[in-house]
């Protein structure tokens, strides 16, 4: 299954408000020790700083919601093939 966009989640910066998990929890989950949240997902590449994720065009409007719920925009969404970000547009 082809996976042409991209999570960028900028862990270090979560303040654990957990928006993104209540709107997706198939993909988050709340670490309680840590006070943030993390991708569910084997397939995450896991640093203290930040994840990242490849996500199907399926996948996209589900974390696309879970991004636009983040009130601190620690969750981008870019678009692989030309490394456009689309969430946030700014």
């Amino acid at each position: 299954m082809e996976k042409p966009y991209k999570v960028v989640f900028h862990k270090k910066n979560c303040i654990g408000v957990v928006a993104c998990e209540v709107v997706f929890p198939e993909a988050w989950k709340y670490e309680k020790d840590k006070g943030v949240v993390t991708l569910k997902s084997p397939d995450a590449t896991k640093t203290n700083e930040k994840e990242e994720l490849f996500i199907t065009k399926e996948e996209l409007s589900k974390f696309m919601e879970s991004a636009e719920v983040c009130p601190v925009e620690v969750i981008e969404i870019y678009e692989v093939a030309t490394n456009k970000k689309i969430f946030p547009n700014r």
